[in-house]
């Protein structure tokens, strides 16, 4: 399937979330499926983003790095990350029909993160 390092990353705290829950071992297995998938991808994002706020930011005493709004160098750093974010990635994964999920995704924040790697059924029902 098609996506993006940028939403790749964006379901990471919702996969991080889930895997902490109680689940069916149906949802359970497919939540660790994605996530096996995804954690390269996102291994190979969060280093290029370290890189970046290496080159563009600043050691703190505690040998942390910071890169902060206001900073000199932040504009182009938050270009960078927004084309990192933008690069298209072939995944091996076939999104899963959300129905599949029951009640795994509890909250709205969790659906939306995980939206590219599922099948939306239509509403049931009246709507329009």
């Amino acid at each position: 399937m098609q996506t993006t390092l940028g939403q790749i990353v964006d379901a990471e705290p919702a996969l991080g979330r889930l895997l902490k829950e109680r689940l069916p071992i149906a949802q359970l297995y497919w939540i660790t499926e994605l996530g096996g998938v995804l954690l390269e991808k996102i291994r190979a994002f969060r280093a290029q983003e370290f890189t970046l706020i290496v080159r563009d930011g600043l050691e703190q005493p505690s040998g942390n790095w910071v890169i902060a709004p206001g900073m000199p160098q932040f504009a182009a750093f938050k270009a960078d990350v927004d084309t990192l974010r933008a690069i298209a990635v072939d995944l091996a994964w076939t999104p899963m029909d959300s129905a599949a999920m029951g009640a795994a995704c509890a909250s709205g924040e969790d659906m939306l993160a995980l939206r590219p790697f599922l099948t939306m059924a239509p509403p049931k029902g009246d709507r329009p």
